[in-house]
């Protein structure tokens, strides 16, 4: 595991840890409209999430940039990605069922521009994330299910 200063980011006597910077991020991806009282919700104001939010992506490109290319990526860098992950997946609520989620990637297939495709099937963008993420995921322990998600056999 990375060393516990690589786990906050403190400013101004306030402590914003990598798993509640990506709860925040997840939520603010899924309702942008609703920033002010997401930030509220977690002590912050605007000024503030903008220095945490620098701070904290100064320290994951850093984590990046110290990753050579045949290396696994940065412990941090995957934490967080988890971390969001499970944030979005559970702000998000229950992902599309697989069938509506292939029908979708069906019409973007087809060229249907993704705002289109998404209006037409009554999905928002943060519950196509969610059902891209799950999806993947759970493709990649079933060889059947991947085959069917990309079209080809893995």
């Amino acid at each position: 595991m990375a060393a516990r200063e690589d786990r906050e980011v403190t400013i101004g006597g306030r402590a914003l840890s990598l798993s509640e910077y990506a709860e925040i991020n997840a939520e603010l991806s899924l309702a942008p409209q609703h920033s002010t009282a997401i930030l509220a919700n977690h002590l912050l104001n605007e000024p503030r999430w903008e220095a945490f939010d620098e701070a904290w992506e100064a320290k994951l490109s850093e984590a990046l940039d110290t990753q050579s290319q045949e290396d696994a990526p940065p412990l941090l860098v995957t934490d967080y990605s988890e971390a969001f992950q499970r944030a979005l997946a559970r702000h998000a609520g229950a992902p599309l069922e697989f069938e509506r989620f292939l029908a979708l990637l069906g019409e973007l297939r087809r060229g249907n521009s993704l705002p289109r495709a998404l209006a037409q099937a009554r999905v928002t963008l943060a519950q196509f994330l969610a059902a891209q993420s799950y999806w993947t995921r759970e493709s990649m322990n079933d060889p059947a299910l991947a085959a069917r998600l990309f079209g080809r056999p893995v």
